[in-house]
């Protein structure tokens, strides 16, 4: 069975799907949502780019992946921290909104700096330093193209696995305190959303809420899981001249698995997600009348 085309369009579709989201929340000024659909836009270009190069049978002869996989796979290691950050801080700002006395909810430019900081720390950190753990340049898979590869030591899992768990920890408290703040005061919520100029009306805030709470709840135990694969893979201590041999770090090795990757799917999946919570709602279809108008 040949994955690459249906790889190809699901990706392009999720493509398709998180643009009308990405423009109305450009148009509220929401940066954790900003920033999460901008990850999910970004992995589902390199799905559909990576499908389509790393395709046939002879997908090792095609394009060694030098330059581009180089870029790619920095950002493969900061996205799903990325998406639990950028969770957790959207559950945070609706946390505030519920709790309408907060300083913080009243200084725009406080919590627009807060926002981005939780969004783009720690997955640029992690962006920054995961060369120390990086025991060959990248990866190339058929059908999913470029993939980095890490040592298995502590190290590895103190640099990835430890931030993933940790914010999609926090996203889930975030968005469960929400929840129940939420059920606390349901019959006043609506007047709260329009006395702190929010700019949120019941319904969106429904929307999200729920995509906080339907992400946490797949990236949570993906995160756990993944944890406990890394501390099983553990083999020997952190030897950095070992790790980096420069002998090897310039050959591209090639692997055929079988099948994509369980991170393409889940990215595809998230896209499709994401459009419908937010891009069926009455704010996207008025958006969608006016584009038409216009052409």
């Amino acid at each position: 069975m040949s994955y690459g085309p249906a790889l190809m369009t699901l990706s392009l579709i999720a493509l398709i799907f998180t643009i009308p989201p990405l423009a109305w929340n450009i148009k509220c000024s929401n940066i954790p949502a900003i920033s999460l659909i901008s990850w999910l836009f970004l992995m589902n270009l390199n799905t559909f780019i990576s499908a389509a190069i790393w395709l046939g049978k002879n997908y090792s002869s095609t394009y060694s992946g030098r330059g581009y996989c180089d870029i790619i796979s920095k950002l493969q290691v900061g996205v799903n921290v990325g998406i639990c950050s950028c969770v957790g801080a959207i559950a945070l700002d609706l946390y505030l909104i519920l709790n309408a006395k907060s300083s913080l909810l009243l200084n725009t430019k406080k919590r627009r700096i807060i926002e981005a900081c939780m969004c783009w720390i720690t997955p640029i950190v992690i962006m920054a330093i995961i060369y120390v753990v990086q025991d060959a340049r990248f990866l190339v898979f058929r059908y999913s193209g470029c993939q980095y590869s890490l040592a298995p030591n502590w190290v590895s899992v103190l640099i990835l696995s430890i931030p993933m768990v940790l914010w999609s920890l926090t996203s889930f408290v975030l968005a469960l305190m929400t929840i129940i703040k939420f059920f606390q005061i349901r019959k006043d919520v609506k007047d709260i959303l329009h006395c702190t100029n929010s700019g949120l009306n019941l319904t969106r805030f429904a929307r999200l809420l729920l995509f906080c709470f339907l992400v946490v709840c797949v990236m949570c135990p993906l995160s756990l899981y993944f944890l406990v694969i890394a501390m099983n893979s553990i083999d020997g201590g952190f030897d950095f001249s070992d790790i980096h041999d420069s002998l090897l770090w310039g050959i591209i090795l090639f692997k055929d698995l079988g099948s994509p990757k369980y991170d393409r799917w889940l990215h595809i999946t998230l896209a499709y997600l994401t459009f419908i919570i937010f891009g069926l709602g009455e704010d996207s279809v008025k958006l969608y009348q006016r584009v038409a108008r216009r052409i």
